[in-house]
């Protein structure tokens, strides 16, 4: 079997679709799939790169297309390239924003049925359009009206045999624009490590139980409730935080809460894979700022599940409209005020499922083989 996976960017640590699909390619080599990469509309380069990247030890040709290139030339040079490379399917990892700065990819669908041809098609979407609850901006909501329209018009050019996403919330979404999808969870980009030898981490940084923080952390999370319930829980203040990646500027108010309610907040910042994984692994709990209606599709969260660390979700309101089905997320529990000791009970009983990198390029195979 052979694959062409189509996605924005292939930057290395500055794209998680990107990321993802790079990981994802690793597993298919393993199990004796050829795949290719090709970076549609890349933000991280500004020339072509064709090169031969080495995979677990497999040669896996890419091509990385500037995204300044007009779309006619990039559509040239993807379909030169499909061509030479010859898939059996295409696999386009699907992000409006990844292909149009205001996530708008008028001619998309065309400039890519271009390069396809009639090769059969499968489409993960890691996110439809913006504007979906009930608390968005107006802006937000006549951008998201425009974006699913366009989105629509793309796939019905496209006509893809397959298609996944990672929450129910698409799922749902895509049934009502008339598209058939199916599941396929969110792994983990942090493979988790066998042995930490060589790590820079100062013990002090992360001494005692500690909830992490990982990843960008969203405005306007209940932060000050959450504090002041910790509080009265851990009066000796026997519990710190650890904030791990790149948090953004929410994370100096955070900073400020913690600080004021007495508790020790170590910020570690950007780290390599065997760091992460040691920090994810020592703590114990995870701490996020995704609405729990699109947790699924965090791939912070996904890392922490995959790590056995239980999760709170600390978000603010936020509720998808037209839909009101909450599906369960194992190993996450959603914080609401007054309930944190029920959190921390919730989250102890609850066990994440084994998912992870491999299971999920299994999955992968065996919906393309038996696909029909």
């Amino acid at each position: 079997m052979k694959i062409t996976f189509i996605c924005g960017s292939l930057e290395p640590g500055k794209d998680g679709v990107g990321d993802y699909t790079r990981r994802l390619c690793a597993e298919l080599c393993n199990k004796e799939v050829e795949v290719s990469l090709l970076a549609f509309s890349d933000k991280h380069c500004n020339t072509v790169i064709s090169e031969d990247l080495i995979i677990n030890e497999f040669k896996v040709s890419c091509l990385r297309l500037p995204f300044a290139l007009s779309i006619k030339e990039r559509t040239k040079m993807a379909q030169s390239f499909v061509i030479k490379v010859n898939p059996n399917w295409v696999s386009l990892q699907f992000v409006p924003y990844a292909f149009h700065n205001k996530g708008l990819p008028f001619g998309l669908g065309k400039a890519l049925k271009s390069v396809i041809g009639e090769r059969n098609l499968h489409v993960m979407v890691h996110e439809l359009w913006i504007g979906m609850s009930y608390q968005s901006p107006k802006k937000e909501k006549i951008v998201g009206k425009l974006q699913k329209l366009l989105i629509g018009l793309i796939f019905k050019k496209l006509n893809p045999k397959l298609i996944n996403t990672q929450t129910n919330l698409y799922k749902h979404h895509l049934k009502n624009m008339g598209f058939k999808a199916s599941v396929l969870p969110l792994f983990s980009n942090i493979p988790k490590q066998s042995g930490f030898s060589g790590l820079e981490i100062p013990e002090s940084k992360i001494e005692g139980n500690y909830f992490v923080i990982f990843g960008s952390i969203h405005q306007h999370a209940p932060i000050e409730k959450f504090m002041e319930e910790l509080s009265g829980i851990y009066q000796d203040k026997a519990i710190s935080f650890v904030a791990l990646g790149r948090n953004g500027s929410a994370l100096n108010y955070w900073s400020d809460v913690i600080n004021k309610h007495g508790f020790k907040l170590s910020v570690l910042g950007p780290q390599s894979e065997i760091a992460i994984s040691y920090v994810l692994s020592k703590a114990k709990y995870g701490l996020a700022t995704t609405p729990f209606t699109l947790i699924e599709k965090s791939g912070s969260v996904a890392a922490m599940r995959d790590h056995g660390l239980p999760v709170i979700c600390l978000s603010k309101p936020w509720s998808a409209i037209g839909y009101s089905n909450q599906e369960q997320v194992h190993g996450v529990v959603e914080y609401s005020s007054g309930q944190l000791k029920n959190c921390f009970i919730q989250s102890n009983l609850e066990t994440a499922p084994n998912i992870n990198a491999t299971s999920i390029a299994l999955s992968f195979i065996n919906k393309i083989e038996n696909y029909g």
